[in-house]
């Protein structure tokens, strides 16, 4: 694998990531673990599902610019 095709990949999986993370908070949420307790009227979940992607997205840029 090449320089530009692993400076692809590397965002793409760390985006995946995040979405399984986002997933898995989502399923706490609904099953009533300690989720419940962090959210507020103003922080919703997917405020907070957002941010957890957008997080392991910039992970994953980050070390695809650091590798290359």
């Amino acid at each position: 694998m090449g320089r530009n095709e692993r400076a692809f990949v590397i965002p793409m999986l760390c985006g995946l990531i995040g979405v399984i993370f986002a997933i898995a908070l989502q399923l706490f949420n609904d099953a009533g673990i300690i989720i419940d307790e962090y959210l507020t009227g103003t922080l919703v979940l997917r405020e907070v599902q957002l941010s957890i992607i957008v997080v392991w997205m910039f992970l994953g840029v980050a070390v695809a610019a650091a590798q290359n």
